[in-house]
């Protein structure tokens, strides 16, 4: 707030009486003066951002601790004056981030500058579609919307105006039309919508501080409704467009209101941006369903719940309902962005890694990759183990992916898949590299050479299918992949065999005992690397079933197997995803895989070298989910590994294969290409599997030691 009463001082705004900062800390009381200069500024305009200023200071105890406090406060912020230039971008979010009590229960992620940049830029190349005289004309720019659903503190609404800005430069827009390109770009083209009122509260602020003469009644950022009011009417922010209803609704409490940040405060009002985007940026929220909304009193967050179901239900597009699911709030938010866009427009959004793999977000994939509605241009993921996402308060891997409504012109063209092994930390990187992937696209790849990798997937590829080329830096483990799937000898595991229990089943019905049990019940409990360096093993912990739930265990213990496949392991340690024991268990770490046909242990022993073959290993680095380096697998992950199925491969051979390495320690991933024991078990494969060649099985194991994400190198890897 203090830099913006400075900013306003500085470009002659005229606000009666109002003091320098220098002035205020000559003041005797500080807090007296710096609270009279803020009135004074909210009797004129900024109310978003100085309210909430003159809450916190008033609250300040009026001592001379306070004096002291605020004057060191001051001095810090006319050190920052000289660079207020400078602040070109949303540098409250990462502290306010910090601060946010409520961001682990609304899946909350602040997308830093660099990243911000990067997606703006790709999402508006030079060639987009500006018509007229094209980025040099401003009032043309003016004209456009764009639109962040979910937009936290405008992190990407900032970067999208200053990439704007950028393009109008370069193309020879007049100096003189700088500032009112600014102005019109937040005051008429970007709109921001989000739940938490803080967020949009620092949104305005930073706003502010690039351009003091905004007008707030023309500032589209919405405070929408999330909650339920005192007639049981319910809303869940930016979701109710799905069904038309974002509207206000007269008689909610005031932090449940949908309302527009204006001159005075907050004016009612609802955005008509449905079918009118040219952009939809965002950053949808991401988190674990069974902490969602845990900041509202529980019998409102049922009711939001609730809500919720009933607008998935509700939707008119089946394609839109088959992509909703009730348990990740990201998935609201393609659809969504589908309804807002308009013929021509550009979806561009940060979405996790798993977006592009996992089962459940296969209803999100679809909607992407149907022609009729997209055209999947790009997908963006990092495998710098510096910096695996482009949100800074997260620690899960992630994508930028990028989708045109389609054109004559797009039809038939394959998306690119870029792998980053240097993600940039810089707002100028970031310009860098998206120049780079931009002539990339365009047939010149030297540029990204010096960041990363890309490799072409076309639609046939991708439709119905997991994107499995952002997997890898070195995509060809994809191509492998593919084929492995394709071949006849080989069926999902899910296929022949019951894949369950989940070892948070387990964990839910059991606790561990010190001594053996009546019943005698026995686990796999732990995945530790020092232990699981064969394919033999055998259980680590006896069970006992908890208090009342003796017979859910013991249907779980009815599930028990020879084969355990791992749900989660750090793949630089790891040297083997499946275990063979020779009494049955069950696992927390590991899930049981159970054959139907009726020789279970030799097809187990079969399945077990499989699987801890190289090709094995590419199957399941294929179905990661959550982080590369340290993925989880869920169960229909699990179940879609192809196995050799027993009436068209050796299973005998296999299973001799086990009883002749089982317990030859295997060398942790990183080092598989100086592996002789998976060099022989390769062998024995290639053999017992129709369409396998042996020799291709000694580059494949090369590639997975140099996989940043196998390896776990934090310096990307250098010649020279």
């Amino acid at each position: 707030m203090a830099l913006l009463q400075n900013r306003l001082r500085s470009e002659g705004i005229r606000i009666p009486e109002l003091e320098t900062l220098i002035q205020i800390r000559q003041s005797p009381n500080k807090q007296v003066a710096l609270l009279d200069n803020w009135k004074r500024i909210r009797e004129v305009d900024y109310a978003p951002v100085v309210d909430p200023a003159l809450a916190v200071l008033d609250l300040l105890p009026a001592d001379r601790h306070t004096d002291l406090l605020l004057d060191i406060l001051i001095e810090a912020v006319l050190e920052c004056v000289p660079r207020i230039r400078g602040l070109q971008f949303d540098h409250a979010g990462p502290l306010y981030h910090e601060l946010l009590q409520t961001a682990r229960y609304d899946g909350s992620f602040y997308t830093s500058t660099a990243a911000a940049v990067l997606l703006a830029e790709l999402a508006m190349p030079p060639d987009w579609l500006v018509s007229g005289r094209g980025w040099a004309d401003a009032n043309q720019l003016t004209t456009l919307k764009v639109c962040d659903p979910a937009c936290g503190t405008g992190t990407l609404l900032m970067a999208t105006a200053k990439v704007i800005e950028r393009r109008f430069r370069s193309a020879g827009g007049s100096q003189d039309d700088l500032e009112v390109l600014h102005l019109g770009l937040i005051e008429d083209a970007l709109y921001g919508l989000d739940i938490n009122r803080h967020a949009i509260h620092l949104a305005a602020c930073m706003l502010t501080l690039s351009a003091p003469k905004i007008d707030y009644n023309k500032m589209n950022l919405y405070n929408m409704q999330h909650g339920v009011n005192v007639t049981g009417e319910t809303r869940a922010g930016s979701l109710d467009i799905l069904t038309n209803s974002a509207g206000y609704m007269p008689g909610f409490a005031p932090d449940t209101s949908q309302r527009r940040a204006s001159a005075q405060g907050y004016d009612v009002d609802a955005p008509d941006l449905v079918g009118a985007c040219d952009l939809v940026i965002m950053n949808p929220p991401f988190t674990r369903n069974d902490i969602r909304n845990r900041n509202l009193p529980e019998d409102v967050r049922r009711k939001v719940q609730q809500h919720e179901i009933q607008l998935a239900n509700s939707v008119d597009d089946p394609l839109h309902r088959s992509a909703i699911s009730q348990s990740a709030i990201d998935t609201f938010f393609t659809p969504i962005a589908d309804d807002l866009l308009h013929g021509s427009g550009t979806l561009a959004m940060v979405n996790p890694f798993t977006a592009c793999t996992a089962p459940a977000a296969a209803g999100k994939r679809k909607i992407l990759t149907d022609p009729e509605r997209f055209h999947l241009e790009l997908v963006v993921t990092s495998h710098d183990n510096r910096r695996i996402n482009f949100s800074e308060n997260t620690d899960i891997h992630e994508s930028l992916i990028i989708a045109r409504r389609p054109t004559p012109e797009s039809q038939g063209k394959p998306t690119a898949f870029v792998s980053l092994a240097d993600n940039p930390a810089s707002a100028s990187e970031a310009h860098y590299l998206a120049e780079a992937i931009q002539q990339a696209l365009a047939g010149d790849v030297t540029a990204l050479a010096n960041y990363g990798t890309i490799a072409w997937r076309s639609l046939e590829q991708l439709r119905d299918r997991p994107w499995n080329a952002a997997c890898f830096y070195d995509q060809r483990l994809a191509e492998v992949y593919d084929k492995l799937t394709e071949n006849p000898a080989l069926a999902p595991i899910g296929n022949l065999a019951a894949v369950e229990p989940e070892g948070r089943r387990a964990r839910d019905a059991f606790t561990q005992a010190e001594q053996r049990q009546n019943p005698d019940m026995r686990a796999l409990w732990l995945h530790k690397s020092s232990r699981q360096t064969a394919m033999q093993t055998r259980p680590d912990r006896f069970l006992v079933a908890k208090k009342r739930k003796h017979d859910y265990a013991r249907k779980l213990w009815d599930k028990r197997s020879h084969l355990l496949l791992a749900n989660r392991m750090w793949l630089n340690l790891t040297q083997t995803p499946a275990v063979f024991s020779d009494e049955p268990v069950i696992g927390s770490a590991f899930v049981p895989a159970t054959p139907l046909n009726d020789d279970k242990r030799a097809i187990c022993k079969a399945w077990c070298v499989w699987l801890n073959s190289t090709a094995g290993i590419i199957c399941f680095l294929n179905t990661r989910q959550k982080k590369l380096t340290y993925p989880s697998f869920s169960l229909d992950g699990l179940r879609s590994l192809p196995v050799p199925h027993p009436q068209h491969c050796d299973i005998e051979g296999l299973a001799a294969a086990y009883d002749q390495y089982a317990s030859q320690a295997l060398r942790p991933f990183p080092e598989i290409h100086t592996d002789p024991i998976r060099d022989a078990i390769d062998k024995v494969v290639s053999i017992a599997v129709p369409g396998l060649e042996y020799e291709s099985c000694d580059q494949w194991r090369k590639s997975i030691a140099l996989e940043p994400s196998v390896n776990n190198e934090k310096e990307p890897l250098r010649l020279g």
